[in-house]
């Protein structure tokens, strides 16, 4: 049996010396089909864990030509989310969804990786293996754009891509500075929309009845006459657009402007029109109590 090969294994599980070396038996010291019975237990470890919450992880955003790429993977701690091998498997996983334009996760998981005899299911299985614990790959957004950005913040706490358009060339460099400014803004104010009137009829209506019982409740409105009470209603859903709605926020360095007027002025100084035309955004371990 090689040392070389038990070496090789180690490296790129993360098993045991006494699994590796067992894999090895079984293979008759083969480094392929080892490999393959350490991934197959990788699998196994996956299904005992399956219960466990794995409440943590990273939201992984990358660009890769037009396309960018949000992938969120979730880990059971911050130790594992944060180290750099794992941060590079999640990078690998991002660019098999690049590459193959996956629909939904299970389509995902049958995606080569970036190892040709691995499949994306099987590279998850190989990070249960090294890691010891549950891995998930929890969902995904391709954005294809003509200048798409990609924004990490806080080690991919927060994830975020966007796509921006323009009416005349513009030189890579300024426009990736523009795009950064946009992807703080989204990371650190969670806009819904990018304006209002995205805003699907039946979400709108809604905010308007959870506003409405709102108004309802307050003791210091049951006297105030239907007019006023509709300019107040009126009042506080233009709040709602101002809070949810990308181009209408304040921006987080300047709150006398807009991002509407903050894309304005960067474009006239740069003689075109520069516009947001999609954006997403992840925050790891969103909904799950992290």
């Amino acid at each position: 049996m090689s040392l070389e090969n038990i070496k090789i294994l180690r490296q790129e599980t993360g098993a045991g010396v006494l699994d590796c070396r067992q894999a090895l038996h079984t293979a008759n010291d083969d480094l392929k089909i080892a490999m393959s019975i350490l991934i197959e237990k990788g699998f196994h470890l996956a299904q005992k864990k399956e219960t466990r919450v794995a409440a943590d992880g990273i939201a992984f955003a990358g660009v890769y030509g037009q396309r960018a790429v949000l992938l969120e993977i979730s880990s059971e701690s911050d130790f594992v989310a944060g180290n750099a091998l794992f941060i590079a498997n999640a990078e690998q996983i991002a660019r098999a969804i690049a590459k193959y334009n996956p629909t939904d996760l299970e389509q995902l998981l049958q995606c080569p990786s970036d190892d040709p005899d691995l499949t994306v299911r099987q590279l998850t299985q190989k990070m249960v293996l090294m890691f010891n614990e549950k891995i998930v790959i929890r969902r995904f957004q391709i954005l294809n754009g003509d200048f798409p950005i990609a924004f990490m913040h806080q080690n991919g706490k927060y994830g975020v891509i966007l796509n921006l358009s323009v009416d005349r060339p513009i030189e890579a460099s300024a426009l990736q500075l523009i795009g950064k400014e946009i992807a703080m803004q989204i990371a650190a104010m969670q806009p819904k929309y990018l304006t209002r009137e995205q805003i699907q009829p039946a979400a709108l209506a809604a905010v308007k009845a959870q506003l409405q019982t709102e108004l309802e409740l307050e003791q210091a409105m049951h006297k105030k006459p239907p007019a006023v009470l509709a300019k107040i209603l009126q009042g506080r859903l233009e709040k709602f657009y101002r809070e949810s709605c990308l181009l209408e926020q304040q921006t987080i360095k300047d709150d006398s402007i807009t991002v509407a007027q903050y894309l304005a002025a960067a474009g006239s100084s740069l003689h075109s029109r520069i516009q947001v035309t999609e954006f997403y955004r992840y925050q790891k371990a969103e909904e799950l109590g992290s």
